[in-house]
């Protein structure tokens, strides 16, 4: 029955990531679709189109007032996402925790949008929990913009740092930002991922309550039109089930001796 049963959630979660990654590359397209469209509305056609489509608007923000209002997975989780003001009492808790270990995020970049990775870096600068750094590490952009944006936001907070390298692939991104950081932990962000105002405080609070643990992962969502469209919810720890799906995947916290020994077998056999 044992057999029956893996095979069965071995399928399950097969169809799941196959839909992964038509969503990903959907995101892909919109992400193009946007950027023509400001591109539109900053010309003088764009301006005149939008007077004229002024109505269509107002009914179409209408009808996603109703969809969002009939989505039964978004209201869930609006009512146990975080508040401010729940934030700012998390925030003074993190200042109490007994343990407060240094937790570098790394974020590989190349080629990013401005609007992503500025709410990614935005949302780490949010974190309740106070003592990380941020290390970004471009991979080489041939978008000339992009080491400007990465100035520009670096100096936005004094605990970000920005790393520049030749081309050689989110490995040895990753790598190059490991070699820079200080922290107990590591934490993996991808430039177009946001986390929670309590994603690093919830992490915190668990060692409290298990100091032996190597590595945390939590569920996740995709963000489709500024709504949650896909969330992956993983399952408690398998070794057994680990070996055949990698649902670790992102965001992912690892202790900071068994993240610097998977970057050097990374290393060696690359």
């Amino acid at each position: 029955m044992k057999g029956e049963e893996l095979r069965a959630a071995e399928a399950h979660i097969a169809r799941l990531e196959e839909e992964l990654l038509r969503l990903k590359d959907v995101k892909h397209d919109l992400q193009v679709l946007r950027e023509e469209h400001r591109r539109l509305r900053r010309s003088a056609e764009g301006r005149v189109a939008k007077i004229l489509s002024a109505p269509f608007r107002l009914f179409r923000r209408r009808q996603r007032t109703d969809a969002t209002e009939q989505d039964e997975y978004g209201r869930w989780f609006a009512r146990h996402r975080v508040s401010e003001e729940e934030a700012v009492k998390l925030r003074e808790q993190s200042r109490t925790f007994s343990y407060r270990p240094l937790l570098s995020i790394l974020t590989p970049t190349f080629n990013p949008t401005d609007e992503f990775l500025t709410g990614a870096i935005e949302s780490v600068i949010a974190q309740a929990y106070e003592n990380w750094e941020l290390i970004l590490i471009d991979d080489g952009s041939s978008d000339s913009r992009a080491r400007a944006l990465l100035k520009n936001l670096g100096q936005r907070d004094a605990r970000i740092q920005i790393g520049v390298q030749e081309h050689g692939g989110i490995s040895s991104a990753l790598n190059m930002g490991l070699a820079r950081a200080c922290g107990d932990w590591i934490a993996l962000l991808d430039h177009d991922d946001l986390l929670e105002p309590d994603a690093l405080s919830r992490a915190i609070e668990l060692l409290h309550n298990d100091r032996e643990a190597d590595v945390i992962y939590s569920d996740e969502d995709k963000i489709i039109d500024g709504k949650l469209a896909a969330p992956l919810l993983k399952p408690d720890w398998s070794p057994e089930f680990f070996r055949t799906h990698d649902y670790l995947r992102l965001p992912g916290t690892f202790r900071g001796h068994a993240a610097r020994f998977g970057a050097r077998r990374i290393s060696q056999r690359g």
